[in-house]
C-alpha cells in the first residue's frame, strides 16, 4: 500500500483491546488525517493517560515497587535486564518521534528503547521517568 497509516490502540482494564485505524492512500487527506490522529491522542492524553501515570508516580512516591512496559521501577531508580539498576540520578531520557531512550548516563552505551505504537504503556512509562528524573534533578539542584 502507497500512503500512511494512523493506528491507535487502547487496552482497558480487562484486556480488551480497542482499535482505531485510518489511512490515507498518495496523499489525499493526508494533513486532516494528521490532525484527526494528533487530536485524538490529545484527548487520550488528557483524559486517560496523565491520570494513569500520576497514579504511578504516587506509588513510587509510596515507596512502593512495580513494572511498566517491562521496566521495573521503584523509588530507587529503575531495573530491566539490559540496563541492570540505574538510581534515578544517572537516568537519562532521550526522545525520539516514535520511540524513546532510556539509558544510563554515565555510561551511554548502556540503553534502551521502547516504542510507543510497539511497547504497551510505553508513552506512560516515558511520563512516570519524566516526571522522576526532573524531579531529581530538581532536589539535586536546590541542595547546591
Amino acid at each position: 500500500m502507497i500512503g500512511r497509516i494512523y493506528r491507535i490502540e487502547v487496552r482497558d482494564h480487562l484486556g480488551r483491546i480497542m482499535k482505531y485505524r485510518f489511512w490515507s492512500l498518495y496523499g489525499v487527506r493526508n494533513r486532516k488525517l494528521s490532525e484527526k490522529y494528533s487530536s485524538i491522542l490529545q484527548s487520550l492524553y488528557s483524559e486517560y493517560f496523565n491520570e494513569m501515570a500520576m497514579h504511578y508516580v504516587s506509588l513510587l512516591e509510596n515507596q512502593l515497587s512495580f513494572s511498566l512496559a517491562g521496566v521495573g521501577l521503584s523509588p530507587e531508580g529503575i531495573a530491566d535486564i539490559r540496563l541492570r539498576h540505574i538510581p534515578w540520578n544517572r537516568i537519562a531520557v532521550k526522545t525520539y518521534y516514535k520511540y524513546f531512550a532510556l539509558y544510563d548516563a554515565s555510561n551511554p552505551s548502556n540503553y534502551r528503547t521502547l516504542e510507543y505504537g510497539i511497547d504497551w504503556n510505553a508513552a506512560i512509562l516515558y511520563a512516570v521517568v519524566q516526571h522522576m528524573v526532573r524531579k531529581q534533578s530538581h532536589f539535586l539542584a536546590s541542595r547546591q
